[in-house]
């Protein structure tokens, strides 16, 4: 059982007006020359919900849940930047932007298990008043984009969880660092114009990985559940004495399923890892060209 959270701090009122909020998204957005008095308890006090819900989380849906591994829990504040960005995209203040505080829980689960993630924490915080819309990107993805995400709102402000698999975590990097270089038109756009062919090429070839990477995800799961049951019938309980030959017929075709189908998934092991590792060359790459244009754009 996991431990049980704290989740008071979720009730508690903001140390400032949720106007000044909006200012400050003003201030971003170049309606206003100068930010709101309260602009550095703004955001430290974003910052802090971010890291006490991933505390909470973690607690809530320890490392081990349901079977699942987590592998990495990180917290961010949109930087003024693209705070900036989407104000001026969609026109909407920041006190209603959903996204302002985020919370990334990377597992190593199935995609079902995300889903599971999700309802267990609307379960558990609904009866305390706190407001979860539970927003599934898995099989219709965001522009390559896949996860489950939570979005909590309280009265201590708006906390948007986004629950990954490993493999949508590594891409969701990838394509973020790519929209950094290419244009943040990228996550967004249906057909974003990239004038550079080189981001062009790497921008669709990462959609068609996305593709790619669902279908294998999707695959493995079922797979396993089906050696589950093979498992399951070649462990049932039959007779001492052997009277039962359709039974033990049954279970030595289980057991060649069972002996192929391992074959397969360490095929598949091998070829998952081949993948991991070609993302992880990618983030490399594109963290490099990111650093370069930054000193770039820092020279002119």
């Amino acid at each position: 059982m996991a431990d049980e959270a704290d989740w008071r701090f979720l009730v508690e009122d903001p140390p400032f007006a949720k106007n000044a909020v909006n200012t400050l998204g003003k201030y971003y957005s170049g309606k206003r020359s100068s930010p709101p008095d309260s602009a550095a308890d703004i955001i430290t006090w974003y910052r802090n919900l971010g890291e006490r819900t991933r505390d909470a989380l973690t607690e809530f849906l320890p490392p081990s849940f349901a079977g699942c591994s987590l592998l990495a829990a990180n917290t961010r504040v949109k930087t003024g930047l693209t705070i900036a960005d989407k104000i001026k995209r969609q026109h909407i203040q920041l006190s209603h932007m959903f996204d302002f505080v985020g919370v990334r829980l990377e597992w190593d689960c199935y995609l079902s298990d995300l889903m599971s993630m999700a309802e267990h924490i609307c379960d558990e915080l609904v009866p305390l008043g706190v407001k979860v819309e539970i927003k599934d990107y898995r099989e219709k993805s965001q522009h390559g984009y896949r996860a489950v995400h939570c979005v909590i709102t309280s009265r201590a402000g708006r906390v948007e969880v986004q629950l990954r698999t490993l493999f949508q975590s590594r891409w969701a990097n990838a394509f973020e660092i790519l929209g950094d270089i290419a244009g943040r038109s990228i996550r967004y756009q249906d057909d974003p114009i990239i004038p550079d062919k080189r981001f062009e090429s790497l921008y669709h070839r990462l959609l068609d990985l996305s593709e790619g990477l669902h279908r294998a995800e999707r695959t493995t799961e079922e797979s396993t559940e089906s050696i589950n049951r093979a498992l399951r019938l070649s462990i049932t309980k039959h007779h001492r004495i052997l009277i039962e030959p359709k039974f033990h017929e049954l279970r030595s075709q289980s057991f060649r399923y069972l002996a192929e189908s391992e074959l397969a998934q360490a095929k598949a092991a091998r070829a998952n890892l081949q993948t991991l590792d070609a993302l992880q060359g990618l983030l490399q790459s594109l963290n490099e060209l990111r650093k370069g244009v930054t000193s770039q754009e820092g020279r002119e």
